[in-house]
């Protein structure tokens, strides 16, 4: 699969579901600054379209869930504060190789 094409797929599948698309594979999804049902809807999309064994996919290894803004406050803060450490950031990179396999696997690990 050609990285060219698998940006362009992906700026149109971004696009339609959240109204913003990354500028490089580079990008992470962090960056959108989307919220979880729209990550949720923009990862369905995405493994339709490339047909990706999501067993092993799950929201929370990547995201937090942003439903509780108070929650949300408190984790910010940890994080400013080191007590909390971030989740590491899925780029756009990491999806075209999942892509490629077709099936997913934590980058990560």
């Amino acid at each position: 699969m050609d990285k060219t094409i698998f940006l362009k797929e992906i700026k149109t599948i971004s696009n339609q579901v959240w109204g913003a698309e990354p500028k490089s594979l580079n990008d992470t999804i962090r960056q959108m600054r989307v919220a979880s049902d729209d990550i949720e809807i923009f990862m369905e999309k995405y493994a339709s379209k490339y047909v990706i064994d999501m067993q092993a996919y799950d929201y929370s290894d990547y995201f937090y869930d942003d439903n509780f803004f108070i929650i949300n406050t408190f984790r910010e803060v940890g994080f400013l504060l080191n007590i909390i450490k971030r989740k590491q950031d899925l780029t756009f990179e990491h999806l075209y190789t999942i892509a490629e396999n077709r099936k997913w696997v934590n980058p990560f690990v």
